[in-house]
């Protein structure tokens, strides 16, 4: 049955859960015939979708020729703990979803989600994903309406951002960060309207012991004011349901 009725069919006749059917599936080599649904992220309408979007501009990638082969999928790595978090997330826009481990010698152990999907795949190159690394977002935020544009903006903080408390509380900043040459006037857009302070810098830095260079830039929070009136815009409706790093 999986192979026509693919994995929810499976899993809510046999009382078992997604990733039990999924593991099930892959051990025995069964492929899914049933093209995913990709509408949730091409009519957005739902703060999952807002969210997964937001966090694939910051740490997804979207294949798309590898050993003479086109590929049509779309990549989410993150430290496994991390992942695990957020997994459900993405299984309530699609069961395509595929789930794996990769465990790295004196590292931590990444998780790695991945749809294969042309729709998405397209969707995702007409809005500007391939190149993400110095292209604004405006195209997909203007496909996603004002009462969820904090979702993905969530998104991006828990793959690009970071908020930092001091020990002495004194020093209190919220920071993103992305390649050198990134157009930040999405971010410019968002900080505008909320009325927050905001600094940009791009740095080119040699590395002394290899020689080698790091060019990157980040958009900087630093007042405590601003600072809380970001995360009550981007956490507003977070105990509801939970979508996002704790």
């Amino acid at each position: 049955n999986y192979p026509i009725h693919s994995i929810d069919y499976c899993a809510n006749f046999l009382n078992k859960k997604i990733q039990s059917i999924r593991d099930v599936c892959h051990r025995q080599k069964i492929k899914c015939n049933t093209p995913a649904d990709i509408s949730y992220f091409t009519n957005i309408e739902t703060p999952e979708a807002a969210y997964i979007l937001g966090l694939i501009w910051a740490d997804g990638y979207i294949d798309n020729n590898q050993n003479g082969k086109k590929n049509r999928n779309t990549t989410l790595t993150l430290i496994e703990e991390d992942m695990k978090t957020i997994k459900n997330v993405f299984y309530k826009t699609s069961s395509n979803w595929t789930f794996r481990t990769e465990s790295r010698l004196n590292k931590k152990v990444l998780g790695q989600l991945r749809l294969s999907s042309k729709k998405l795949h397209n969707f995702l190159l007409e809005n500007d994903y391939e190149s993400k690394s110095h292209k604004s977002a405006d195209k997909i935020l203007s496909k996603i309406p004002d009462h969820l544009k904090h979702y993905w903006f969530r998104g991006l903080s828990d793959g690009d951002g970071c908020f930092y408390i001091s020990k002495n509380l004194k020093n209190v900043q919220f920071n993103c960060s992305s390649n050198y040459d990134q157009d930040w006037s999405y971010i410019e857009g968002l900080f505008k309207f909320l009325e927050i302070k905001y600094s940009i810098k791009r740095m080119k830095r040699i590395n002394s012991k290899t020689g080698g260079q790091s060019n990157y830039s980040f958009v900087r929070v630093t007042s405590i004011v601003n600072v809380i009136k970001l995360g009550n815009y981007l956490y507003q409706d977070y105990e509801t349901n939970k979508i996002g790093f704790p």
